[in-house]
């Protein structure tokens, strides 16, 4: 993150820009890819492999870079609950939902996680909403409902069911997150994410075997997208964005968030031919409307890591 006071030259803050958006490219990719890895095997063993390629690359990196910090006895409960419900639960959701669903329909309902992350918050740390707020969590809900209503999306005669999913999918979330919140005051960012990979992988491992009946079928395994998923949509677009945030200001930072759906709408319909239609349109832009307007008046430095590992 920036250190407050210390000040960057104008090459830097373009180089930062120019990771946000790198990040935000490989982020909007990240839905797309997954439904091409999903040709291959199972969605629980797609999830699994993805995240075990991550640790495998992750680790390296975490022990010569930023040094393993150890586990204090008393944080284990949060790395686990951090781990299994923003890796194993949540990609478990995810996964099976996009069997069911559209690329699109999953990235613009999954940015209703700042929202369940508001409400959480309301519930567990006594925060309260303003006006606004409520009027933004209003909008990301009637924008939910746009989507899930909308009649281009009859031609997946399970779209409801897959669309549910991702509504859980985002709570889950949204629960790995307020678990992670405890962790970002004793532990740095990257820790944190290769410990939270690493804990959900190892739940992921019991899911897949069940799923593939004791042994994952590798020769049918879609290689390509997953390792994709692995380097770039998870170990590189966090590491893209970290380095942004630490050379720009958390509002120039955020900005990005808002730009992943509109990435994936254009991939989705060019690889997919999913329609860009009028509900999607007007359903995606309340539920951004209404995460901006959730989180526009907490524009702090964790509120901005908090959201930013919602698109992990």
């Amino acid at each position: 993150m920036n250190l407050k006071g210390q000040s960057f030259s104008a090459h830097d803050k373009w180089v930062g820009h120019l990771c946000l958006l790198g990040s935000a490219l490989l982020m909007g990719s990240a839905y797309v890819g997954a439904k091409l890895a999903l040709q291959g095997v199972g969605p629980l063993a797609t999830a699994f492999l993805r995240f075990l390629i991550a640790c495998i690359i992750t680790w390296p990196v975490l022990f010569f870079t930023h040094g393993v910090q150890p586990i204090r006895k008393e944080h284990i409960i949060y790395f686990i609950g951090h781990g299994l419900f923003q890796t194993t639960i949540y990609f478990s959701l995810q996964y099976v939902a996009l069997r069911y669903t559209t690329a699109n329909n999953t990235a613009l309902i999954v940015n209703t996680r700042p929202i369940f992350l508001a409400l959480l918050a309301m519930i567990f740390f006594k925060e309260r909403f303003s006006f606004v707020q409520w009027i933004a969590f209003f909008l990301s809900f009637i924008g939910v409902l746009v989507i899930l209503y909308d009649p281009a999306a009859s031609y997946m005669p399970g779209h409801l069911f897959g669309d549910f999913l991702i509504v859980l999918n985002a709570l889950s979330g949204a629960l790995g997150v307020l678990f992670g919140k405890r962790l970002l005051k004793e532990y740095k960012p990257f820790t944190i994410l290769v410990y939270q990979i690493t804990i959900g992988m190892l739940g992921l491992l019991p899911m897949a075997l069940i799923e593939s009946g004791g042994q994952i079928a590798l020769n049918q395994v879609s290689w390509g997208p997953i390792i994709f998923l692995a380097v770039f949509s998870t170990a590189i677009a966090q590491s893209l964005f970290n380095w942004g945030l630490s050379r720009l200001s958390v509002s120039s930072s955020a900005v990005y968030f808002f730009i992943i759906p509109a990435i994936n709408l254009i991939l989705a319909h060019f690889m997919f031919g999913e329609p860009i239609t009028v509900f999607l349109l007007i359903g995606g832009g309340l539920i951004i409307a209404g995460m901006y307007g959730i989180n526009h008046k907490n524009n702090t430095d964790e509120q901005v890591e908090l959201i930013n590992k919602t698109y992990e």
